[in-house]
């Protein structure tokens, strides 16, 4: 059996249609890249709007707990220190998605200083910047 070559029109036609293939799954490729973004966005948006929140109740419950470096109400200022610690550990588990490593390892450093400030029992004012900054933070690196 002998094979004929290919017409030149043909030709054309099959290069045409293999390109268009390989575009079509480019494009599938890039949609479903896309997706998957969208859907590790979405799965954060939670974790971080949870993160935030917790931070929110921090700066209640270290104000009802403290008052000019002193205690006048332990069961408040321990439950700051435990809202602190569980979403510092929220906010670990999901640092390694953020967009900027080097953001993400300030807002760990800001966590950080933060449990210092709560733990020598700072002055309100510190504690709620520090936690309007990490807040705002991590709305921005993790787009909320």
């Amino acid at each position: 059996m002998a094979f004929s070559q290919p017409k030149p029109g043909n030709y054309t036609l099959t290069k045409f249609l293999t390109l268009l293939l390989l575009s079509l799954f480019g494009n599938l490729f890039l949609f479903n890249s896309l997706a998957l973004s969208q859907s590790s966005v979405s799965t954060l948006e939670p974790k971080v709007k949870k993160i935030v929140m917790m931070l929110n109740i921090i700066k209640k419950e270290y104000a009802a707990g403290i008052s000019k470096g002193k205690i006048i109400n332990a069961a408040e200022y321990e439950e700051s220190q435990a809202f602190l610690e569980q979403a510092f550990n929220r906010y670990k588990s999901i640092a390694a998605s953020a967009r900027n490593p080097e953001i993400a390892e300030a807002l760990k450093t800001s966590f950080s200083d933060l449990t210092l400030s709560i733990k020598n029992k700072g002055e309100q004012i510190i504690v709620d910047k520090a936690v309007n900054g990490i807040n705002s933070g991590l709305l921005k690196e993790f787009v909320v």
